[in-house]
């Protein structure tokens, strides 16, 4: 972890697509500076055809994205 990182955290959510069946992979939806942010996004991806995670954090994208891979998300 870069000194930037550190006390960098942002708000990410996790979407994907579940219809047609199978579902889609999770992908990280973000970065977001507030919790406030990323919960209004995520209440705008809503949709019938769609899943989304609660919303959650991390450093970068890319470890949003390594958390949504590895079900960390839950």
């Amino acid at each position: 972890m870069t000194a930037e990182q550190v006390g960098a955290m942002k708000w990410f959510f996790a979407f994907r697509q579940i219809s047609p069946r199978p579902p889609g992979v999770w992908v990280a939806q973000g970065p977001y500076d507030s919790y406030e942010q990323a919960k209004a996004a995520r209440e705008a991806a809503k949709a019938w055809d769609a899943e989304v995670s609660a919303p959650f954090k991390a450093h970068t994208k890319a470890e949003a994205q390594g958390k949504c891979n590895t079900d960390q998300i839950f």
